[in-house]
């Protein structure tokens, strides 16, 4: 089985080191396979900062509320 983040994994070092940044992940669909992971790597995030959202999350902006499956850099 391969890691879908490989930085998630025990003793990995993070692609950010002594970066404060803020990482959310959203994923596009709900599954089994997606809670197991969350559970397993749920303290790593933590360390990482990063937050993962369900994927029915939506976001609201500018008066407009709509799914929140966009990736933007």
């Amino acid at each position: 089985k391969r890691p879908s983040f490989p930085f998630l994994s025990p003793g990995a070092v993070p692609m950010w080191p002594g970066c404060p940044l803020q990482v959310t992940l959203i994923p596009t669909f709900d599954s089994l396979v997606m809670h197991e992971w969350y559970q397993e790597t749920h303290e790593r995030q933590q360390e990482l900062g990063i937050t993962v959202l369900g994927s029915n999350s939506t976001v609201a902006m500018q008066d407009e509320t709509f799914p929140a499956c966009k990736v933007e850099f």
